[in-house]
């Protein structure tokens, strides 16, 4: 059978590293293996049951034929896992998490979400969830951070980690933002949070804006 050059390979999930036939597609030609083992789970249980589809004549991939031809099975699948291995060498540690790249003149303010940062505490998603944000700040401040709360926080204390760095502020009962300004984050790589005290709960921020303050603002 002609086969392409080349074989597009996608794989995607959750959790904080890649896992062998987890959730793959490998495509050559009218080719495409699949082990649809669900985007939102970390893992899958049992063997890996690898489906076969010829686009060709079955675009909306109803009818398997893995059993039909287990020869492009092998195939596609020997091109996954060569892929598979390919990645996983590239660097020393490559599934670590890639650090947020702060302060420089590329991106004059960085946005930081809960979609960004590493969960730490509560449920995840909830709203008492925390979490830290894995950065690099680029050079030396002074910078500002502009924090937002949704929904309206009750009346306590916003607290900013980085590294040693430790800085807090009143939050007042009718707002939704604070600011922290002329901060001295410190350079280099650094675990960042941002978090509000309120009674005996603490919970993680909406959103953060840092930005490095101008000469002479």
């Amino acid at each position: 059978m002609e086969r392409d050059p080349r074989t597009l390979i996608i794989q995607a999930h959750r959790g904080d590293e890649p896992l062998l036939y987890h959730n793959f597609m490998a495509r050559n030609g009218r080719w495409k293996l699949v082990h649809p083992s669900a985007f939102w789970r970390d893992t899958f249980e049992g063997e890996p049951d690898f489906q076969l589809y010829d686009l060709e004549i079955d675009p909306y991939e109803l009818d398997d034929v893995s059993d039909a031809h287990p020869e492009i099975v092998t195939r596609l699948l020997g091109d996954y896992e060569a892929w598979f291995e390919d990645v996983s060498s590239e660097r020393e540690d490559p599934w670590a998490p890639p650090r947020i790249i702060i302060g420089t003149e590329h991106e004059k303010m960085t946005v930081l979400t809960r979609q960004d940062w590493r969960h730490t505490h509560g449920r995840p998603w909830a709203r008492d969830s925390r979490g830290q944000w894995h950065v690099k700040i680029a050079s030396e401040g002074p910078y500002r951070v502009d924090c937002r709360f949704s929904p309206k926080p009750e009346p306590g204390v916003v607290t900013l980690i980085c590294g040693d760095l430790k800085v807090q502020q009143s939050l007042l009962p009718t707002t939704r933002t604070c600011s922290f300004s002329q901060v001295m984050l410190p350079v280099g790589d650094a675990e960042m949070e941002i978090h509000i005290t309120h009674g005996e709960q603490i919970r993680g921020i909406r959103q953060a804006d840092v930005r490095k303050v101008p000469v002479g603002e």
